[in-house]
């Protein structure tokens, strides 16, 4: 009954969402940003997201340091599946997904690269032995929702980022 009630939120959630791009619906860009190169190091699975979102919001991404006013350095993510609760009979019931992604920051001509900085987000979900191919499709898509999530949370964090001006000599 509850899983009949589940779905049909998700159902709702999707029509709305289908309904907002359908009218034109459009997220702002990127506010006003004190830098306009950036070079990425690092390979994780959000690096083509956030070089894509970054690329259209104004961002030049480098192919060398020495070229950019910001260097971003992506030190790593990680996933982590836990069990949240048993049954009674110690059956699994629930899951918690967490997703990590380990990044700094250094600006051009500093010598150090600032502290690094965690981006961590979890779901929960209900699992269920004669719902496997469901429950699997349902981990599947709440990974891929927390990788959306970092990408922004991590774009927010850029562009609160303020590059300090050079003195001109």
């Amino acid at each position: 009954m509850q899983i009949l009630g589940t779905a049909r939120l998700y159902g709702l959630l999707l029509s709305g969402l289908m309904l907002l791009s359908a009218c034109g619906f459009q997220m702002r860009g990127l506010e006003d940003l004190t830098y306009d190169s950036l070079y990425v190091q690092g390979s994780i699975s959000i690096a083509k997201d956030l070089k894509k979102s970054l690329v259209v919001n104004g961002v030049k991404i480098v192919t060398e340091p020495e070229d950019a006013q910001l260097l971003l350095d992506l030190l790593g993510e990680s996933t982590e599946k836990r069990i949240l609760s048993l049954s009674g009979t110690g059956v699994v019931r629930e899951f918690d997904l967490i997703y990590r992604v380990t990044y700094r920051l250094k600006e051009q001509g500093a010598e150090l690269w600032g502290e690094p900085k965690v981006i961590e987000l979890r779901r929960d979900y209900s699992y269920s032995d004669r719902e496997v191919l469901a429950t699997g499709y349902e981990e599947v898509r709440l990974n891929t929702e927390m990788r959306q999530e970092a990408t922004q949370q991590l774009l927010r964090s850029l562009v609160t980022y303020k590059v300090k001006k050079q003195p001109v000599s």
